[in-house]
């Protein structure tokens, strides 16, 4: 079993956010060699209340068994803050545990705060975002986020000798959750679910594909996310390229842009491609069944 912990900022319900960190959590409970420790909860797609929100609506209105840990900027104070829980369960799991980035990474640039070793203590990280050159979809230009919302924490990880894999922007839009896809998924779920469950997750899903449609002329949606959990079970789905950053990146901040030199000594794998889409699509559709299953 592979020990994760999701940092992620997951807005599933809430109108006009992604919808992919809800998905990546499904998953993740749905792949059988995948031993979700937690959820801890960043900014990005909303602010650090919406994220909870979205996050508790989730876990209730699907019952979902993860648990969850939030930071003050939530508004709330939580029993166990979220930084607190990366560096106690890290700690606690040396070299063993795989950290998933898909948001604003805040809450690992605080647990490196708490414990300047923890990264060196990590198993290896996985991270959703970043760019090399404008990511342009059917002609509309798509902004970076999860880098540049808070670039100083992706320095922190960038600058770290913690095994790295980068799934950026551009690879990830070949991640499509199409209409064809989700109609096939929703048959299936409209056996499995309660009608509860039923309607508030389908009425998320094509929330986000009416926007997309709408927004980028997509016939779907980019699942961008959850790319980073296929790439634990089945790296072989996916190109093999490494990349060296350079110590500075000049452009993180304003556009998320990924800055490479071959002289730099900091490697990182970042897939350019999915070469196997079908037996891509084919593992997500099994693993969201199974983590919707509520066994």
């Amino acid at each position: 079993m592979e020990k994760v912990i999701l940092d992620c900022d997951c807005t599933f319900d809430l109108p006009g956010c992604d919808v992919d960190d809800g998905l990546t959590i499904m998953y993740l409970l749905g792949a059988p060699q995948i031993d979700l420790l937690g959820v801890t909860l960043d900014h990005g797609n909303s602010d650090w209340a919406g994220v909870l929100a979205s996050t508790r609506r989730l876990q209730q209105r699907l019952n979902l068994p993860f648990e969850y840990y939030f930071a003050a900027d939530t508004g709330e104070q939580p029993q166990l803050a979220a930084s607190d829980f990366l560096v106690q369960t890290v700690n606690a799991h040396p070299h063993e545990i795989t950290l998933l980035g898909t948001g604003g990474l805040t809450n690992i640039k605080r647990a490196i705060a708490k414990d300047p070793l923890f990264l060196n203590k990590v198993k290896r990280v996985v991270l959703m975002g970043g760019n090399c050159f404008p990511l342009v979809i059917n002609g509309h230009e798509v902004g970076e986020l999860n880098f540049s919302i808070d670039p100083d924490a992706a320095q922190l990880i960038f600058a770290s000798s913690v095994p790295l894999v980068i799934m950026n922007g551009h690879m990830t839009t070949e991640a499509l959750f199409s209409r064809d896809f989700n109609r096939r998924l929703d048959t299936a779920l409209q056996a499995q679910l309660t009608a509860d469950q039923y309607e508030y997750y389908t009425k998320a899903i094509d929330d986000w594909i009416t926007l997309q449609n709408h927004d980028l002329d997509l016939d779907g949606f980019c699942n961008w996310d959850i790319t980073t959990a296929v790439y634990l079970e089945h790296p072989e789905f996916f190109t093999e390229e490494q990349v060296a950053l350079t110590a500075e990146q000049p452009l993180l901040a304003s556009v998320g842009r990924l800055n490479f030199d071959n002289r730099a000594h900091r490697l990182a794998a970042m897939p350019a491609h999915i070469k196997d889409i079908s037996s891509f699509n084919q593992l997500v559709y099994q693993r969201l069944l199974a983590g919707l299953s509520n066994k």
